[in-house]
């Protein structure tokens, strides 16, 4: 799945998932949550808004 921010995120299980960096987005950092059966991405520049 692509993140309107360009970063890719691919469930590789359950709660589990890799997650490339879109263009120029190197230096950011994700928080992932499980919570519910559910696995959430959130990357640390849109945490703010969350």
């Amino acid at each position: 799945m692509t993140l309107i921010t360009g970063d890719r995120v691919t469930v590789t299980g359950a709660l589990t998932a890799t997650i490339r960096s879109g263009q120029g987005r190197a230096d950011v950092t994700f928080r992932t949550e499980r919570a519910g059966g559910r696995l959430r991405v959130v990357p640390s520049d849109v945490i703010p808004l969350s």
